[in-house]
């Protein structure tokens, strides 16, 4: 269960989850819903609708996605990531729905959050959705809002050019922010920020386009043929069409224009072929749904039964223990009756235990005193005294022979701990010692002091710890509690 739980996590936070997971995510929310674990529960509930988002199933998806935020608001203390993600989630579903009230509402939650947070990445990200947002024409005067989107942009890329994810969002804001430079005819603006790259191909098409730089318009128009689509190519075929006829070009105008129709009919067939796998994936949705009623209608049926036949067999059990207490009773009186005709005592037996319920007893106290023995051997030892202690002048560094030692007592005691973190992720040895700090309850300040670094720097590796091992977006908190279950 808890394995699946990081599978889910980790396809969750790369945009990877599946329709197929349906079923496991059903088990998964059904088991922390009931074991009380709120925060799993609430992931379970992200997880849940973006495979609804995946079918278009828009109500069922916005109710978990707000299910989830009432939650964790219930909760005492709120885990400040798992809202991040709810309120990016449910703005993304309200602007996809075209419904930019709530969408606004949400996009400023998440910067909020992130600010409280100083998370400078979800900033960026949140940034870049307000952005984004602000591209949506006034109804009022279908104009654009080029302040806002300007503003937001850009300090989109400001929080991100110093972060090591840069990569992953500035290029795809530069090319939302020239495009917008485009469109409203900033084209020094444009052109200021604007890469020669693959991504930014369309807009160097549209940027000499919307200054009459015909030839080099023609080139990169031609260059993008092929690359986003038959919709799109119309498109570029349209302008190359009008281009070339400007041109007198009238072979090649003709030979665009023939290319323009076979596109058009192509992206009408990707429509239809897009229909056709749309209702492919809901008639999948709805087989799986339909199967996992019938599943939990069967298993319901079996706990009925179930109980049905362990309520017999304890009725006949009642009975039998009335009826064999009755025999042996009525034996005891007439044993009693026998042995006071014939003038002798009665003995009763001392009742024994078994042979096996000794050795399990035997077994059980020497595993006891086994672990007593190592608990106290490790709080009695010199590097557990250094490392506890908060005296200052006291040498808490270890050496290779101790960090050895410590381990070792530490896997006696609580399961192979450091074996198994070791299967769920290459560890360094570095982070091994971090995993056994965290066990033993040190802070952060107190494992800078041990290992002779800044807190800082354990502070960081104990979040790439947390990423390496729980997948990206996890945080110290949880990975302290996954050690702590050893």
């Amino acid at each position: 269960m808890y394995r699946n739980f990081l599978k889910l996590t980790k396809e969750y936070t790369e945009s990877k989850i599946k329709l197929n997971d349906l079923v496991v995510v059903d088990s998964i929310s059904t088991y922390f819903e009931k074991s009380g674990e709120t925060e799993k529960y609430v992931r379970s509930l992200l997880f849940r609708g973006s495979i609804y988002s995946l079918v278009n199933d828009i109500p069922s998806s916005l109710k978990s996605f707000l299910t989830a935020e009432k939650m964790l608001k219930e909760t005492k203390q709120v885990n400040s990531v798992l809202m991040c993600w709810i309120a990016q989630d449910a703005g993304d579903l309200y602007f996809h729905q075209k419904m930019y009230d709530e969408c606004k509402t949400y996009y400023r939650k998440f910067y909020n959050i992130s600010y409280n947070r100083q998370d400078s990445l979800r900033m960026a990200h949140a940034y870049y959705r307000m952005g984004r947002f602000y591209m949506i024409p006034d109804p009022y005067n279908n104009e654009f809002h080029i302040d806002s989107i300007e503003h937001y942009l850009q300090e989109s890329i400001q929080l991100a050019k110093d972060l090591p994810q840069a990569n992953n969002i500035i290029p795809a804001v530069q090319h939302t922010l020239c495009d917008i430079y485009i469109q409203t005819e900033q084209f020094d603006k444009a052109l200021a920020i604007m890469p020669r790259d693959e991504l930014n191909l369309d807009n160097w098409a549209y940027w000499h386009y919307g200054q009459d730089h015909a030839d080099s318009a023609i080139y990169y128009f031609r260059q993008l043929i092929g690359k986003s689509g038959p919709a799109f190519d119309a498109e570029y075929l349209r302008i190359l069409t009008q281009l070339e006829r400007e041109r007198g070009n009238t072979e090649q105008e003709l030979a665009d224009y023939q290319a323009l129709l076979a596109a058009e009919d192509s992206a009408q067939a990707q429509s239809q072929a897009e229909a056709t796998r749309q209702a492919a994936a809901l008639h999948e949705y709805e087989t799986i749904v339909a199967e996992r009623d019938a599943i939990a209608r069967r298993n319901h049926r079996l706990v009925m039964l179930i109980g049905i036949a362990l309520a017999i067999v304890a009725v006949l059990l009642v009975g039998l223990t009335v009826f064999w207490r009755l025999r042996k009773a009525k034996e005891r009186r007439t044993q009693q009756l026998q042995n006071l005709t014939e003038g002798q005592t009665v003995e009763h037996p001392q009742a024994a235990s078994t042979d096996e319920e000794q050795l399990n007893r035997q077994q059980m106290q020497a595993e006891k005193e086994q672990h007593q023995r190592l608990q106290e051997a490790l709080e009695g030892s010199d590097v557990y005294r250094r490392l506890m202690t908060s005296a200052p002048g006291t040498r808490r560094q270890l050496s290779d022979d101790e960090w050895l030692w410590l381990g070792g007592q530490l896997d006696a005691l609580h399961h192979d701990m450091g074996q198994q973190l070791q299967r769920q992720a290459r560890l360094s040895p570095t982070e091994l010692r971090l995993c056994y700090l965290t066990r033993l309850g040190l802070t952060s300040t107190e494992m800078a002091d041990v290992l002779c670094k800044s807190v800082s720097a354990v502070s960081h590796a104990r979040y790439r710890m947390s990423n390496k091992i729980l997948g990206n977006n996890a945080d110290i908190n949880d990975l302290t509690e996954l050690i702590m279950r050893y």
